[in-house]
């Protein structure tokens, strides 16, 4: 797996690549970065170029100059298909970045082969959706360190049975977005404040809607499904919400089954 940059107007922007073929990309979640699509891309790249990049602000890419809304994120990518001469492309969006691949979709359709959204996030009224905001707020450093035992807590509950040695590194990952002025909160901000109700209708390319049993994403994922014209929602039983990392080669066999359909 190589690892790369590509210059944008406002920074620089670090990816993760390997595969040849048809381009496909991982658009990854908040307070994340490509890293969470490590274990899964060596099964897609078997069948296509994969390019997992990481958001202005995450990872190993730049820092915005301003809070981004998901237009913003979503021209980062945009640009980064452009630095990297990808006219059209296949786009894999875990939950955050679900909604980044809508907005890419729903404002440059032509540049979308076939569109996966893992989890995403919906709300039907708007009030609903600005009341997310209390579910997350910014996590203060405290100078007993307080909060790194927080992020330790948080992200071993969610990864439950996978070895230590990844929750450290996942730890690491979301300390590294809390570096950010939002502390890691940017794309949380960037998708309470996005009306994905009125351009999930304006989709065109065939779209897989996948969903676990667990949590409130299970629902989210039918209000997708049923709003995006050619469509198609798909419940992965008996794994958690965050299966990526867990289950890597069911969820890549799942997504391959849906790209590789000559019928759809």
């Amino acid at each position: 797996m190589k690892r790369g940059f590509v210059d944008l107007p406002d920074g620089q922007v670090h990816y993760r690549t390997e595969g040849s073929g048809d381009p496909l990309l991982l658009l990854h979640l908040n307070q994340a970065s490509s890293v969470k699509f490590r274990e899964v891309i060596p099964f897609l790249s078997q069948n296509y170029r994969v390019i997992a990049p990481d958001y202005p602000g995450y990872g190993d890419s730049y820092m915005p100059p301003r809070l981004y809304n998901m237009t913003d994120y979503a021209n980062s990518i945009l640009q980064t298909m452009d630095a990297l001469g990808i006219k059209k492309a296949s786009i894999v969006g875990d939950t955050t970045g679900a909604d980044v691949a809508v907005e890419i979709a729903a404002s440059q359709p032509k540049r979308v082969d076939k569109l996966i959204l893992n989890n995403p996030p919906y709300w039907k009224y708007d009030g609903n959706r600005l009341r997310e905001f209390d579910h997350y707020p910014q996590i203060p450093l405290r100078e007993d360190g307080g909060h790194l035992i927080g992020k330790w807590e948080g992200v071993a509950g969610s990864l439950e049975g996978v070895p230590i040695s990844d929750i450290q590194r996942n730890v690491i990952m979301k300390l590294q977005a809390q570096l950010s002025p939002q502390h890691g909160e940017e794309t949380h901000f960037a998708v309470f404040t996005y009306k994905s109700q009125t351009r999930l209708p304006l989709i065109k390319s065939p779209t897989l809607v996948l969903t676990t049993p667990s949590g409130s994403f299970h629902r989210r994922a039918k209000d997708v499904s049923d709003t995006i014209p050619n469509s198609k929602l798909v419940e992965i039983p008996d794994l958690p919400t965050n299966f990526i990392q867990l289950k890597p080669h069911v969820f890549a066999a799942v997504i391959l089954d849906f790209l590789l359909d000559p019928d759809v």
